[in-house]
């Protein structure tokens, strides 16, 4: 079985978004992913960001979004080279989350529902691994039908 990050890393270069969950966030994987078409990665709590810089927007009253900014992950000699945006939103059962990406063109609240249908698919493939009796868990990016 291959393991999500090397599936992911495989798509680099081509023309698609990819929209990825934070245990596949490292500070020194930002740098490399900025020449990606696009990326769209929650954020381990962990992750230090600073110096901020606000990316003004419209805001709504029904908006998820808190938060829209500029930043530089990490410090001293880990702090990365370019900077990245940060998406700080609700999900549906009122938990902070936060995404870094390097998509300007977007909105704020298109990237929050951008990272919710990638939450989606990981709930479909629950769902599958849960309906099928799977012991193994049915890797993401495998044809369900062949598995069978």
């Amino acid at each position: 079985m291959t393991h999500d990050a090397a599936v992911a890393d495989s798509f680099a270069h081509q023309l698609v978004t990819s929209v990825r969950d934070r245990a596949y966030a490292t500070i020194r994987d930002f740098d490399g992913l900025e020449d990606d078409d696009g990326f769209v990665i929650s954020l381990k709590t962990s992750i230090y960001t600073n110096e901020r810089e606000p990316i003004p927007r419209v805001t709504s009253d029904h908006s998820r979004v808190f938060n829209d900014y500029s930043v530089k992950t990490g410090k001293g000699k880990s702090q990365s080279k370019h900077r990245f945006r940060i998406v700080c939103f609700y999900d549906d059962k009122g938990n902070k989350l936060r995404v870094a990406t390097n998509l300007s063109a977007l909105s704020a609240e298109d990237l929050a529902d951008l990272y919710k249908a990638r939450w989606q698919i990981e709930l479909f493939h629950r769902f599958l691994n849960q309906q099928l009796n799977r012991k193994k868990r049915i890797p993401p990016f495998t044809n369900v039908l062949q598995s069978q």
